[in-house]
């Protein structure tokens, strides 16, 4: 496939790229918002609990081995992108008619900031890098940056979990039922003499 594919430049298809992501978030329900101008830190909005998410558009047709190179640099114009100015950026597959929505802080952690995605392969979570974010618009819809890492609860525990959380204890029972545990294991070593010069322990006395 060319590399613009119909288009006479990289700026056009750009243009249309960015009206395709709007178009699918609308789809799925979101809000979008295009600040005016092309010289913004980011190409689109997405508005999400009265809170505005900035997402950079990207795309790619640089078929590459098993995959697709995708480059999120910005152009030479433009300042060098921060997790402080985009929050977001949405890679499409232009062949493949696929999207990432990526969070920006696991974007600018590599040091190229060119991605190798890989929508033609069986989607392997454990073994592609980015299939994590194949099509993951639900990212866009709770607004969280980092992926969450979900943690699984042993039955066995979760009802003892379960019933401290509901009837929590003070916090100064608890540190002096600790002082009393300490004292009991200390006194166990202490010793005095008494007045005929034997050595008694403290809690004979």
């Amino acid at each position: 496939m060319a590399r613009f594919s119909g288009f006479r430049n990289f700026k056009e298809r750009g243009e249309w790229v960015e009206l395709q992501f709007m178009a699918q978030a609308l789809r799925k329900k979101l809000r979008v918002s295009k600040p005016w101008g092309d010289s913004g830190s980011y190409d689109v909005g997405i508005e999400h609990r009265g809170r505005l998410l900035r997402v950079q558009v990207k795309s790619t047709s640089y078929r590459l081995s098993n995959g697709y190179q995708c480059s999120c640099r910005p152009n030479e114009r433009s300042k060098r992108y921060t997790t402080r100015k985009v929050d977001f950026f949405a890679a499409y597959i232009v062949p493949e008619d696929v999207w990432y929505i990526i969070p920006s802080a696991v974007v600018l952690e590599t040091k190229s900031c060119d991605l190798m995605l890989c929508p033609v392969q069986p989607m392997r979570r454990d073994a592609y890098q980015y299939e994590c974010y194949r099509e993951a618009w639900h990212l866009l819809r709770s607004g969280k940056k980092k992926p969450v890492i979900a943690t699984e609860v042993s039955p066995a525990l979760a009802p003892k979990n379960a019933a401290r959380r509901e009837h929590p204890r003070p916090c100064s029972q608890l540190l002096g039922k600790v002082m009393n545990e300490f004292f009991e294991r200390v006194v166990e070593f202490l010793w005095v003499i008494d007045e005929e010069g034997v050595a008694v322990a403290v809690e004979s006395l």
